[in-house]
């Protein structure tokens, strides 16, 4: 059975306790952590645990910087569009994503037998 090994090795003894000294501090500031003892979010076996739940401070936090960035984007004259979550295909093999991001799209559809097939868009270039 193989196994993983990790190592760190350092010059001198200095160095090493400064890198454990920073490891401390990094736990400190975990943000899994924090969230979750602020109240900011949790998160459920259920649902997913790279899924989290926004708590109403949390939701509060997001609305605040979302309304900053809008408000931002505004005054320097940028304009707000909406695109859908999915397309066809041939939108993407016109901009050449289709190629490229294919193997990691969620495809709606047999793209060998069916003459339409959707897929949710990997990222918003091609709508803009």
């Amino acid at each position: 059975m193989l196994c993983r090994v990790y190592g760190v090795s350092f010059p001198k003894a200095s160095m090493l306790e400064e890198h454990l000294t920073a490891l401390e501090e990094a736990k400190k500031r975990d943000h899994n952590k924090l969230g979750r003892e602020l109240e900011l979010f949790t998160t459920s076996d259920i649902i997913g645990q790279g899924l989290p739940i926004m708590l109403p401070k949390g939701a509060k936090i997001l609305q605040t910087l979302q309304r900053f960035v809008e408000d931002e984007e505004a005054k320097r004259g940028w304009q707000l569009t909406k695109t859908p979550y999915m397309a066809k295909s041939d939108l993407y093999k016109l901009s050449g994503h289709w190629d490229h991001y294919r193997d990691g799209m969620f495809v709606l559809g047999d793209p060998e037998s069916e003459d339409e097939v959707f897929a949710l868009r990997p990222m918003t270039c091609p709508f803009q």
